[in-house]
């Protein structure tokens, strides 16, 4: 299936034409979708490719999204429309583009948000800016856990890589071993991405949770490699307790 078959061609452009009849790069065209590393495509229903390609990729998302918001008004029903808001309307599609490349959508998610507000105060008549940011706040803090977009896209994308970043490193092993990349190139860039996600979440934090966020990655950072070692050996997994209060990770 050429639609959904993809090959990525890493090699620059002279290697592939000096190459090209070596490598059977014809025959290759004929059974699937030929790409280099510079172009979009969409894996696992994510856009890969530049900040520009991934915005307008989830503006298309934010546009269903919103029409569904408002269809929502039909229902008539607070309770029902509270609980699509929050679980369905392509909720789960949106918060996967977020941990794909979550920092990068800053710029279109105002949008998002303000459909959200919308929402929220035609549900619950009257809810002031104050009660929109309680809404936007955890059930167990006396929330309704519709989370502001801004405030969580630096957050999903930062918690995406830190989790997987065990099998990360373990892929650029075997890559290394078999001579497809050298020793740690990879992982050196995956940890400049986490680094610079970790500077940007702590500057919209206030000075307590921006102290605390070096050991909240850190706790993450193990109960990933944890995970990583269980799934590995094939044993069972113990699901830890959520993460509340923050003081009592350990």
């Amino acid at each position: 299936n050429r639609t959904k078959t993809h090959v990525i061609l890493y090699a620059a452009p002279e290697d592939t034409q000096r190459h090209g009849h070596t490598w059977h790069l014809d025959e290759v065209r004929t059974k699937a979708t030929l790409n280099h590393p510079t172009d979009h495509l969409k894996t696992l229903g994510a856009i890969l490719g530049g900040q520009e390609h991934c915005i307008t990729d989830f503006q298309k998302r934010l546009r269903i999204m919103q029409a569904m918001h408002h269809k929502l008004a039909t229902i008539n029903d607070p309770a029902v429309e509270l609980k699509l808001a929050k679980h369905c309307l392509g909720e789960s599609k949106v918060q996967h583009l977020l941990r794909m490349y979550g920092n990068q959508l800053a710029p279109t998610l105002s949008n998002a948000d303000h459909t959200i507000d919308s929402t929220l105060t035609r549900i619950a008549t009257g809810t002031t800016e104050t009660g929109r940011q309680q809404a936007a706040l955890g059930l167990h803090v006396g929330g309704l856990g519709l989370r502001r977009l801004k405030d969580i896209a630096t957050p999903a994308e930062l918690a995406a890589k830190l989790t997987a970043r065990p099998k990360i490193r373990e892929i650029c092993h075997a890559l290394t071993t078999a001579g497809l990349m050298p020793e740690h190139h990879l992982i050196d860039h995956l940890d400049e991405q986490i680094d610079e996600l970790q500077r940007t979440l702590a500057s919209q934090l206030d000075a307590v949770e921006a102290r605390q966020l070096p050991d909240l990655t850190q706790h993450i950072t193990r109960r990933a490699q944890n995970t990583w070692e269980h799934l590995r050996h094939g044993t069972s997994i113990t699901v830890p307790q959520p993460l509340s209060p923050y003081r009592d990770w350990e």
